[in-house]
């Protein structure tokens, strides 16, 4: 037979009760762990989002065979099943909460649940329910971890550490851990795979909330967000290449790199939470030290929304050169977001307001970072202007070190304008700047730089070794984003020298990259690239898959210069491959772009281009007729 023991408190409960046989198999169910127990563990988790709709659909099919308002509603029907967190208690409420109301639409509930002040009120029926479910398990809870579990509502982003329980509860660090260890035992926090982090399940943050008092929430809210505020400024200064002041050992056993990658993300949530509470001050400070660093690992939407929400708080408090320096960053993130024409009244707003402080080395700021948006506009005249102005307002200011990243700019801006040799020399000037003020990041990128003004001029050997060297520096500095750039030039110039093999292992280390840190437009860039190794190396089917990925990166990005690039590029491996037609298009459309986008040059080539098919292959012919 089987015994079924349910609901068992603790292992001594079980002690009278297991079989003495051999033959005879035990269940026990339990919302502790019971890893004490002799038996294979298995632990429950909650639905996927398609499990919780096909359990929505189940329930409602058994009251009625003719309900058919998952398949009717499927987006609903997940929406529904994200809200309840994937359990099957709270899915199994509000499916037999549907079958009472047969005429009810699933959007209808969805609002209930998202609208609602806690989902808890909703998640319940008769005298079962969600609420009544963790009752259970919270009873249970020594008086620590109780209060711990209270305060837990408090934390911000998907996950937390130890360290930041501990802030909360005021417990120290092994104090801390043990009151974790023994919620997670009960279920009530789930122990994340990276080891000292956890997650509190929505709806147990909801239960959590509504238990919490409001006198021991502001307390715990205050020192925790203070305490991440301070955390944040060290792990910056020390990213940075600074030496802050030492605020002992790091939490959890990180080093301050570690503990920004893993709280970044909190961090973020921390800054919307205290926005909302109306704790400008604090959004503010937390804004300023984080936003710079969600640019530099190319986070841009975080770095967006952070930002958006402290230039409001900066506004409430009449912050105005704080403002200044939130807009100007805001406008380094609209940039990369392809909101080219917001990136720039957001660079003039903080441009005005640091003159009107006469702050020479803020007003720089913003004219070198208003260059890198005309840039992207393809307005080369006006960027390169900007960044020689800045660069001249640094030399006049109290960091004339930043005046080295300016004239790198330009130098870049330079080398699109056709002007190698301007380029390479003032390349030159910027690297020796970063090296004089012991800036190795910059010394990495300017080594890129003046390696991509040699393969411009031709010196390809050079420029290849020069590539090589950046990214070895790039790789010492721990900095994916600018190794994936650094990888992605080397690999350019591998090919143009013909090491196609090495080629391919650079561009293919440095796509990941891109990917993980959600650069799409140089992952299109990295696919693009490596397109054109696969093209040398004649492989045009390969070649053509990873042109159209990178068309409709660009495409989705707005991009439609890059864009008409890759459709040119393009054009090579469909001819080889017969498609003649489709050349033709692709052609005709990247003409456009070109010449949407001011590039006559492009536009040119493309007409040449065209002009050579129907000379070589006569009228080709298309659905509207022939060319």
């Amino acid at each position: 037979m089987l015994v079924v023991l349910d609901n068992v408190g603790n292992s001594g409960q079980l002690r009278d009760l297991l079989p003495g046989d051999t033959g005879t198999a035990t269940l026990v169910s339990s919302r502790n762990s019971l890893a004490d127990v002799d038996a294979a563990l298995l632990t429950l988790r909650e639905l996927s989002t398609e499990g919780g709709s096909r359990l929505l659909a189940e329930v409602l099919r058994l009251a009625s065979v003719e309900d058919d308002r998952v398949v009717a509603e499927p987006e609903e029907s997940d929406r529904i099943a994200d809200l309840c967190g994937g359990l099957p208690l709270a899915l199994r409420i509000l499916g037999a909460s549907l079958a009472d109301t047969p005429a009810r639409p699933l959007s209808d509930l969805r609002r209930e649940l998202a609208e609602s002040r806690s989902r808890l009120d909703v998640l319940q029926r008769d005298n079962s329910g969600v609420r009544a479910a963790f009752d259970l398990s919270y009873r249970r809870l020594p008086k620590d971890q109780a209060q711990l579990f209270r305060l837990l509502c408090l934390t911000p982003g998907p996950d937390f550490s130890t360290g930041t329980a501990a802030q909360l509860s005021g417990l120290d660090g092994p104090r801390a851990r043990t009151a974790l260890t023994g919620l997670a035992r009960m279920h009530l926090v789930d122990q994340r795979e990276s080891w000292d982090r956890w997650r509190l399940h929505d709806l147990l943050q909801s239960y959590a909330a509504d238990l919490a008092s409001p006198e021991e929430g502001h307390e715990a809210f205050r020192r925790l967000f203070i305490y991440l505020a301070s955390r944040l400024k060290e792990a910056v200064t020390l990213f940075r290449g600074g030496t802050p002041e030492a605020l002992g050992e790091w939490p959890d056993n990180l080093t301050f790199s570690e503990w920004l990658q893993a709280e970044s993300t909190c961090l973020v949530h921390a800054v919307a939470r205290l926005h909302g509470a109306g704790d400008d001050l604090l959004t503010m400070a937390i804004a300023m030290d984080l936003a710079p660093y969600l640019l530099e690992q190319h986070h841009v939407d975080d770095a967006c929304m952070t930002l958006s929400a402290a230039v409001t708080s900066s506004r409430r408090l009449g912050e105005k050169k704080r403002e200044a320096v939130l807009l100007t960053h805001l406008g380094l993130a609209l940039k990369d977001l392809r909101s080219l024409k917001k990136s720039v009244r957001a660079h003039k707003a903080a441009r005005r307001i640091a003159r009107e402080h006469g702050d020479v080395h803020l007003e720089a700021a913003t004219m070198n970072h208003l260059g890198l948006t005309r840039y992207e506009q393809r307005r080369f005249s006006d960027s390169l202007r900007l960044h020689r102005a800045a660069a001249r307002l640094f030399k006049q200011s109290e960091h004339p070190q930043d005046r080295a990243g300016a004239l790198l700019n330009a130098a870049e801006t330079l080398l699109k304008m056709g002007r190698t040799q301007d380029s390479y020399k003032l390349s030159q000037k910027a690297e020796r700047l970063f090296r004089r003020h012991d800036d190795a990041h910059g010394r990495a990128q300017a080594q890129g730089s003046l390696a991509v003004a040699l393969r411009h001029d031709g010196r390809l050997g050079e420029a290849a070794d020069l590539h090589a060297k950046a990214v070895s520096e790039a790789r010492s500095l721990h900095r994916p984003h600018t190794l994936a750039i650094e990888l992605a030039n080397y690999g350019s110039a591998l090919m143009e020298e013909g090491r196609l093999d090495e080629a391919v292992l650079a561009m293919e280390e440095a796509l990941p990259l891109f990917q993980k840190i959600k650069d799409r437009r140089g992952e299109a860039q990295a696919l693009g690239n490596l397109a054109l190794v696969r093209q040398r190396q004649e492989r045009w089917n390969g070649a053509l898959g990873m042109h159209a990925r990178a068309c409709e990166l660009f495409f989705e990005l707005n991009d439609d210069h890059s864009l008409a690039h890759e459709l040119f590029n393009t054009c090579n491996a469909l001819l080889r491959l017969g498609r003649h037609s489709e050349a033709v298009d692709t052609l005709e459309t990247a003409a456009g772009l070109f010449a949407m986008t001011g590039d006559e040059p492009g536009e040119l080539r493309c007409r040449d281009w065209l002009a050579e098919i129907v000379a070589l292959h006569g009228a080709v012919a298309r659905k509207g007729g022939t060319l």
